[in-house]
């Protein structure tokens, strides 16, 4: 919720791709965090290493990098990178992939969770987050300050009314 406010002030002034990239690290961060401080009995959670408050702010935290990066950034870069006449296609395209993935990831959690313990999900989760930084690097352009029509490279077309009296 905040970090969703937070990414839309800052957007333009950090850019779309620094904020994202920043999400993927910072998520990344605290996964890790989160896994090594979780006290495991085969694939059961049975305490933490540090105390609930603690657990609770980092748990905070980890929400707030989420929508201030990723959550935030993959509804906008789309609307922003794909040429006029492919944009609404290639909008919902990228938010059809997120929903499938999304709902994959509800069908096999379970499945990983009794195969593999949260422990382990968290360091997975971290090693995608940091791919996920290193892919928007080297793939994604940055579009902060620019317009749509810079962006996808085509040419605004003005036409001027016959001014006849």
């Amino acid at each position: 919720f905040f970090g969703y406010f937070t990414a839309v002030a800052f957007m333009d002034r950090l850019g779309r791709k620094l904020i994202q990239v920043q999400g993927f690290i910072l998520m990344s961060v605290i996964y890790t965090i989160v896994a090594l401080m979780l006290v495991v009995s085969g694939t059961k959670v049975t305490g933490l290493l540090v105390p609930a408050e603690i657990a609770f702010l980092i748990y905070a935290f980890s929400f707030f990098f989420i929508d201030f990066g990723p959550n935030t950034t993959t509804f906008v870069i789309p609307s922003e990178v794909y040429p006029t006449r492919a944009r609404t296609t290639g909008h919902g395209i990228s938010a059809a992939s997120g929903k499938i993935g999304a709902a994959i990831t509800t069908y096999l959690f379970p499945v990983l969770l009794s195969a593999i313990g949260l422990k382990n999900i968290l360091f997975m989760l971290a090693i995608v987050s940091v791919i996920g930084a290193i892919v928007t690097i080297f793939t994604l352009p940055e579009t902060k300050n620019r317009s749509l029509e810079e962006i996808s490279n085509e040419e605004l077309i003005t036409v001027q009314a016959d001014q006849r009296t």
